[in-house]
This record gives structure tokens, C-alpha cells and sequence, in this order.
């Protein structure tokens, strides 16, 4: 279902605040815009499994992240409920701080969902352009810029729904750090005392870990297989993926190193494999079973 109006919105970001700036377009460009946007709708919804988010997770090109009650933040809300306030316009000089772009539509059952694009610096058109126009090259001496052909994200309003592939896009222009799934120091420490493990030094581990590491202890937390696996036969398993896990007394030493804990947590969450083809060992960060 195409609107009657397309209003196309900015999303603007100075330092960690964001803001929403309206983008001026005639009305040709209206209807335009507003059929092609539609189309980028059905192209990211058709034939699409939705999944619950899972940050050790990496969705294939049929798969969307899905996250529930995803409350929007205060500045977005206005716009949906057709409240009448009073956004500025955008002009050539804010094009730099923008982030991303929306626009509001609506789904084939008629709900009313917003339609995200993901922007860049990449994406603005310099004054000094070269456009083509009758035959030949020219300059228009002002800034542009040029949108994606395809949606970043898409917010069901009725279900509250956020729909997604890819955290790091859609975090430059929605706040979605709430759902960044990381350890803290405290669940690092209780994953450590499992009786799977023995720690020399648990306080350097604990001890502001990088946020692939503290991502991998998250997983690790929840995903259960500390409970189904001995020391012996994650050391065993280990060598056939040309990894050497050390073992004292029934339990795996869980090293101070950095480079080292990387090694060990890849394997314990199961982020290595072995081509099926050429037997070589790789390393992934999906966790899609095969079917």
C-alpha cells in the first residue's frame, strides 16, 4: 500500500544525540520515491525467515533479526503518532552529520511501519559534481546526495517491531546498545567458576576484556554446553582443529593472554570448522546449523 505523501526523513547525529531533520522534495519526487521505497519493502520481507536476535549469530540473505517490544526512542515517536511538531528542515551543511534515512509507509495488511535506510559520509554529492544533463556533463555548484536501494530496517508500529541483518548498520542510526548481548565483569567471573575451568590469574581475565570477549562469555553463559562437555573432551576435540588447550587436573587452564582466550573461547562456541571439501579449518561467527 503506497501513501498518499512520502516525507522523507533525516536522522542526524551530534556526538551520541540524535534528531530528526525533514527532508524537503517536490511532489514528482514524492510519488517517485515513494514507489520505489515500497518496492524495497516487499523485497525485504519476501521469502524471509525471522529470527530472534542473537549477537552470535550472523542471519543468511533469507534471514531478518527480529527484536520485540523495541520501544523507539523519544525523538522518533512525534512523527509516528502524526504528531504536529515542528521539525527543521535539512540543508546542505547538516548532510555530513547525518546517519540515516526514514521514511513512513505501510505494510500490505495497512500497518504502519517505518522504512530505514543506513547513510554515510559516502552518500553525499560534493558541490563540484559532475552531473549529466542534454548531451553533456555539467555542474550545478550544490551539495546533493544519493540513497541506498534497499532498507537497513523496518519498525512495525501495532507489533512494536524492529526488524534487521545487521547490528553495526543499524546502530549507527537507532539505539540498539540495550540489546548488544556482553558479559560484565561479574558473569565473566561465574562463567570462570564453572568446574570446567581452573584460572591462574581470574582478575586480569575479568579485568576489562574487549568486547569480543565479552561477548563470547555471554554466549558461553547461555548457551549451555559447559554443562555437556568434559575438559578432556574439549582438549581431545581441540587437536583435530590444530588447537592446543591446555588441561591440569581434569579442567581447562583458561589463559591470561588475550590472543590465547580468543583461541579458546572460538572453539568452545563452536566458531570453527573444518571445510567439508579440502578439510581446511576455518573460523565463523554463525551460528546457522545445517539443515
Amino acid at each position: 500500500m503506497i501513501p498518499d505523501l512520502f516525507h522523507l526523513f533525516a536522522i542526524v547525529k551530534i556526538a551520541t544525540k540524535r534528531h530528526l531533520e525533514r527532508v524537503p522534495i517536490h511532489r514528482d519526487l514524492q510519488e517517485s520515491l515513494a514507489q520505489d521505497w515500497q518496492r524495497q519493502l516487499q523485497d525485504f520481507v519476501h521469502g524471509i525467515t525471522e529470527i530472534r536476535f542473537n549477537v552470535g549469530y550472523t542471519p543468511g540473505n533469507t534471514e531478518r533479526f527480529v527484536l520485540p517490544d523495541f520501544d523507539l526512542p523519544d525523538w522518533l515517536v512525534p512523527v509516528t503518532e502524526g504528531d504536529a511538531i515542528e521539525i527543521h528542515e535539512i540543508e546542505e551543511e547538516g548532510l555530513d552529520r547525518v546517519s540515516g534515512m526514514f521514511a513512513v509507509s505501510q505494510d500490505h495488511n495497512g500497518q504502519q511501519c517505518l522504512l530505514f535506510q543506513n547513510f554515510t559520509r559516502s552518500r553525499v554529492l560534493s558541490p563540484r559534481a559532475l552531473w549529466w544533463s542534454q548531451n553533456a556533463y555539467t555542474q550545478t555548484g550544490k551539495a546533493g546526495f544519493s540513497l541506498s536501494d534497499s532498507l537497513s530496517a523496518v519498525y512495525y508500529s501495532d507489533e512494536k517491531k524492529l526488524t534487521f541483518s545487521k547490528f553495526t548498520t543499524v546502530n549507527s542510526f537507532l539505539p540498539l546498545m540495550d540489546h548488544y548481548w556482553v558479559a560484565s565483569d561479574e558473569q565473566i567471573r561465574e562463567v570462570l567458576a564453572n568446574p570446567l575451568f581452573t584460572v591462574d590469574d581470574i582478575d586480569t581475565v575479568a579485568y576489562r576484556p574487549t568486547q569480543w570477549i565479552a561477548r563470547r562469555f555471554a554466549i558461553l553463559r547461555e548457551s549451555g554446553i559447559l554443562g555437556s562437555v568434559s575438559a578432556e573432551d574439549v582438549t581431545q576435540k581441540a587437536r583435530d582443529y590444530q588447537l592446543d588447550i591446555p588441561e591440569r587436573n581434569g579442567k581447562i587452564v583458561f589463559p591470561s593472554a588475550r590472543a590465547e582466550q580468543k583461541k579458546v573461547l572460538q572453539f568452545l562456541c563452536e566458531e570453527v570448522f573444518r571445510g567439508a571439501l579440502t578439510a581446511t579449518i576455518y573460523e565463523t561467527n554463525s551460528k546457522k546449523p545445517r539443515a
